[in-house]
């Protein structure tokens, strides 16, 4: 995986297989939390097609939880050209690990 600067809150981490790269753009905040997910171009469905399109996911209300500081709450849309389209949103309640020993 390879990290590139793009600006001071927003960086580009790129992951290499062979020949099949995928790229994704980070945004943090002050504390260096991520505060979003961008693809300039996922494939969505549509109708019988698949049509690249931007999509993005957003992370908010960070807390620790067994020593780990995760969001609390994100959701992800699709970015269409008649403004965003939000497919998925979630709120952790209750969240475990088990950690490897």
């Amino acid at each position: 995986m390879r990290w590139d600067a793009i600006d001071g809150s927003t960086a580009r981490a790129t992951l290499k297989d062979g020949a099949t790269s995928v790229a994704l753009e980070f945004s943090f905040d002050k504390e260096g939390l991520i505060t979003r997910v961008w693809s300039p171009g996922r494939h969505r469905g549509v109708g019988s097609d698949m049509t690249l399109t931007p999509w993005q996911g957003r992370f908010r209300e960070y807390a620790q939880r067994s020593d780990i500081r995760i969001p609390l709450e994100a959701e992800v849309e699709w970015v269409t050209p008649t403004g965003p389209w939000p497919y998925w949103r979630g709120r952790i309640t209750e969240i475990g690990y088990d950690f490897a020993r």
